[in-house]
């Protein structure tokens, strides 16, 4: 639409991040994993500086990508979050292969290890499950991030950062989850509630 093309640099956390969970390299894709990416996430992957000449080049830092807002109506914008979401977790890391951004080859491990830890490999893909992930956002700074989520999304302020169980359930039960285990993961700073869930 803007006639504007995503980069990024190889070497950045980015690709170091995506490559940990997602796209791993494994038998006849080792030779194309990068245009499997690119083509995923319609994104251009940039080895080092010179491959930028001949781009007109807009460097954003990981700070002004965070903060910076959509155009897009609210129900457009969840839709291509939710590609994204969705065209990773296509393509995500199983403990087969190796990670290329490895220096040493190291396999890759497994997204699932957790899941299928609690519902046994068998059977996890038949398991039903709710996941919350609870982050603690302290202070000021949490209380912006999700000012500036609700006004765009109409949500509540400031129940999705306190996350109390009756929030959690009243979401959940609406959805007919609650007959169902659910899945916490944190950031380690309020486990003591997670037990309320």
């Amino acid at each position: 639409m803007n006639n504007v093309h995503l980069g990024v640099h190889y070497h950045l956390w980015a690709m170091q991040l995506i490559l940990k969970m997602w796209m791993v390299v494994d038998g006849d894709d080792n030779n194309n994993w990068e245009d499997r990416l690119e083509q995923a996430l319609c994104i251009k992957i940039f080895h080092n500086d010179e491959e930028l000449e001949g781009w007109d080049v807009t460097r954003k830092s990981t700070k002004d990508l965070f903060v910076s807002h959509s155009k897009k109506p609210l129900g457009e914008y969840m839709a291509s979050q939710e590609y994204s979401l969705r065209t990773l977790f296509q393509h995500y890391n199983t403990g087969e292969g190796v990670n290329p951004m490895s220096h040493k080859g190291h396999p890759t491990k497994d997204m699932c290890s957790g899941i299928n830890a609690i519902f046994g490999t068998p059977n996890r893909k038949h398991a039903i499950y709710s996941v919350i992930h609870d982050r603690y956002l302290e202070g000021e700074p949490g209380l912006r991030l999700l000012g500036r989520i609700s006004r765009m999304s109409g949500c509540d302020p400031e129940a999705a950062l306190r996350m109390e169980p009756d929030y959690v359930k009243s979401i959940l039960r609406s959805l007919g989850m609650m007959e169902y285990p659910i899945v916490a993961i944190s950031d380690g700073q309020n486990i003591p509630r997670f037990g309320d869930y």
